[in-house]
């Protein structure tokens, strides 16, 4: 787990045009976009993945007492 600890955030003003503030807003908007796209994929393969009867399975076989390192 990462370390706790106090967290400072800076914001500093960006001088841009008008038009530069359009284009940055829609290239933020279409990574929001894509991560959000991207999200929902995963969450859906986790949710086929705890149906499925093969991982079933084997989330109830017995733990093994002794781990290898890989």
């Amino acid at each position: 787990m990462a370390k706790k600890g106090p967290r400072y955030v800076v914001e500093l003003f960006l001088k841009t045009e008008m038009f530069q503030v359009h284009i940055l807003e829609k290239r933020l908007e279409i990574g929001c976009h894509i991560y959000n796209a991207c999200k929902r994929k995963m969450l859906d393969h986790i949710q086929q993945m705890r149906k499925d009867q093969t991982y079933q399975f084997w989330l109830k076989q017995e733990k093994s007492k002794t781990r290898k390192k890989n």
